[in-house]
């Protein structure tokens, strides 16, 4: 029996990622916050799992960029918590 690298990720993963961030871009600053709270709840529901891991950073870094074409000190922040969020996940995945 052939074992699946968990790390690789399927052709089919990409496509919905990029689906994922492309639908970011797409919303508007109040869908984003829903969608933050969405994956809030998640998060809470399930832990971190691969899919929310990708959906927070993803959506971290579509907030940082609108929040950087409005205010400076709001991307700071943003990328701080982005920040500490992937670093998290590296802890969890270590």
């Amino acid at each position: 029996m052939i074992q699946a690298n968990k790390n690789v990720i399927s052709l089919h993963q990409k496509k919905e990622d990029k689906a994922y961030v492309e639908a970011l871009e797409s919303m508007t600053f109040g869908e984003l916050i829903d969608e933050s709270s969405e994956i809030i709840r998640q998060l809470q529901d399930r832990g971190i799992e691969n899919d929310l891991a990708f959906k927070s950073r993803s959506l971290l870094q579509e907030l940082a960029i609108r929040a950087g074409k409005q205010n400076h000190h709001m991307n700071s922040s943003i990328k701080k918590m982005k920040s500490a969020l992937e670093m998290k996940l590296i802890d969890i995945n270590s």
